[in-house]
C-alpha cells in the first residue's frame, strides 16, 4: 500500500476542493430553469380537452394549478375584453396572440390562445401539435 505524507494528503484534499468548487460554479452557470420568468408562473398539466381543429383547453382544477388565475379571466361575451394580462407559454417561449377569437385558436392554431370566464384557457400548440403527447411543458405566465 502506498503511503502518503501529510503535504501530499493536504494537496490532495485542496485539489478535491478546488475540483468540487469548479463544478459546482459550472452546474450554476450552465442551469437552465423551466420555468418561464415572470411575477406569477403556474404550469399547465395535462390532461388538455381537445375542442376540435388546433383548439385545446386548460381549465384549473384546484388553486395550486392556476384557479386563482381565473380571476383574471375574460368575458367572452364582451368582444373587447382583453383585461386578461396572463400569457401562455410553452417551455420558455410565449404563445400568441393572445385574446384570439375561438375560431382562429382552432382554425389556424400557431399558438393563438385567449382566457375566457366560461371556458378557461383554449389555446393552441406553437406547431399545430397535441399538447398531450409533444412532451412540452405549458406555463400560465404574468408578466411583473
Amino acid at each position: 500500500m502506498l503511503k502518503l505524507g501529510k503535504s501530499a494528503k493536504y494537496g490532495a484534499a485542496l485539489a478535491a476542493v478546488a475540483l468540487y468548487f469548479s463544478i459546482a460554479l459550472w452546474l450554476e452557470r450552465s442551469y437552465v430553469s423551466p420555468v418561464p420568468k415572470g411575477q406569477v408562473a403556474v404550469q399547465m398539466r395535462p390532461p388538455f380537452e381537445p375542442l376540435g381543429g388546433a383548439a385545446f383547453r386548460y381549465l384549473p382544477s384546484a388553486p395550486s394549478e392556476g384557479n386563482s388565475l381565473m380571476a383574471f379571466a375574460e368575458d367572452p361575451a364582451n368582444a373587447g375584453d382583453r383585461r386578461s394580462p396572463i400569457i401562455i407559454y410553452e417551455g420558455h417561449h410565449p404563445l400568441g396572440p393572445a385574446h384570439s377569437t375561438f375560431e382562429n385558436i382552432s382554425r389556424i392554431g400557431r399558438g393563438h390562445f385567449a382566457h375566457w370566464t366560461d371556458q378557461g384557457f383554449v389555446f393552441s400548440t406553437s406547431d399545430g401539435s397535441d399538447p398531450n403527447r409533444n412532451g412540452r411543458l405549458y406555463w400560465l405566465v404574468i408578466k411583473g
